[in-house]
């Protein structure tokens, strides 16, 4: 799985209004981060079962990694 970084509406599409735009501007967190399912538009939203699990592991995976990063910065 390939990540891509860079602001919500640079790497996805625009979203106002989003958690990043809060925990940014409102929360003053200096590292937010969005995640946006593996589906490339055939399921939305709704994932098959069988794609929940792999999903879970492929995200875990990014987060360790940008916690270890954040951590040793």
């Amino acid at each position: 799985m390939r990540y891509e970084e860079g602001s919500i509406a640079n790497t996805i599409y625009v979203a106002s209004g989003s958690s990043a735009d809060y925990t940014y501007g409102t929360a003053g967190v200096v590292y937010s981060f969005a995640v946006e399912l593996r589906d490339t538009g055939r399921y939305g939203f709704v994932l098959p079962p069988a794609q929940i699990l792999p999903q879970a592991e492929e995200v875990l995976a990014a987060v360790l990694v940008m916690g270890n990063a954040i951590k040793s910065s």
